[in-house]
């Protein structure tokens, strides 16, 4: 069941990360979600999602963290995983509010 479970979750996180490179090189950026995977593997509440972007081409990528990035490359970081995600689901409207109230 766990194996099920993990390659549902990798196919959403390759979706999720092909659109979200998608956005961020049409703003001639760069950008990748990944699965971060927990040492143990059996424990599935410790599975989660990073985002790693690259603002400036020398760059190399680097995981969204509020020490790392601007708060305005942390708020379109945002904003992009955001609608990234909405490729996954079709709802008539959406609305996003305080966008950066979190990104301190």
């Amino acid at each position: 069941m766990r194996a099920e479970w993990l390659n549902s979750i990798n196919k959403l996180t390759e979706t999720i990360s092909a659109s979200f490179s998608r956005l961020m090189a049409r703003m001639k950026c760069a950008g990748e979600v990944k699965l971060s995977t927990p040492d143990n593997e059996d424990d599935l509440s410790k599975y989660g999602l990073t985002i790693w972007v690259r603002f400036r081409g020398s760059e190399k990528l680097r995981e969204l963290t509020a020490m790392q990035q601007s708060g305005g490359e942390r708020a379109v970081s945002t904003a992009l995983y955001l609608l990234a995600l909405q490729t996954m689901s079709t709802v008539p409207f959406r609305c996003a509010d305080e966008i950066n109230q979190v990104l301190r």
